[in-house]
C-alpha cells in the first residue's frame, strides 16, 4: 500500500502535466477543484478544533479523529498533488530561466 499511495504521489502530478499540455483550458479546472479542496479541508479542520474547544476535551487524542474523515483525507490528497503539479509546472514552463544565465 505504500508503494501505491508512493507511486500515486509521483504519476498524478505528471499526468496532471502531461493532460494540461495536451488541453490547457485544464490547468482552470485544476486550480478551481483545489480552490474547493482548500476549502473544504480548511472548514474541517476550524470544525474539529472548534468541537475540541467546545466540549473540553483532550486535544492530542480527539483531534485525530479528523482524519477518518474521507473529505479531508480527499481534499489533502489533491491538495498535495496539486502543489507537487505546481512546482513541477514551474520548473519545465519558466521560459525565462534557460541555463544559469543571470543578469
Amino acid at each position: 500500500m505504500k508503494i501505491l499511495l508512493i507511486a500515486a504521489s509521483i504519476a498524478v502530478p505528471i499526468l496532471m502535466l502531461a493532460l494540461e499540455k495536451k488541453f490547457p483550458h485544464l490547468r482552470r479546472w485544476y486550480s478551481l477543484v483545489a480552490l474547493i479542496a482548500a476549502w473544504g479541508f480548511g472548514i474541517i479542520t476550524i470544525l474539529s478544533i472548534y468541537d475540541i474547544l467546545r466540549d473540553g476535551t483532550v486535544f492530542m487524542t480527539h483531534i485525530h479523529r479528523v482524519f477518518l474523515n474521507p473529505v479531508f483525507l480527499g481534499s489533502g490528497a489533491y491538495l498535495g498533488n496539486y502543489g507537487i503539479y505546481q512546482i513541477a509546472s514551474l520548473v519545465w514552463n519558466n521560459p525565462s530561466q534557460k541555463g544559469s544565465q543571470r543578469k
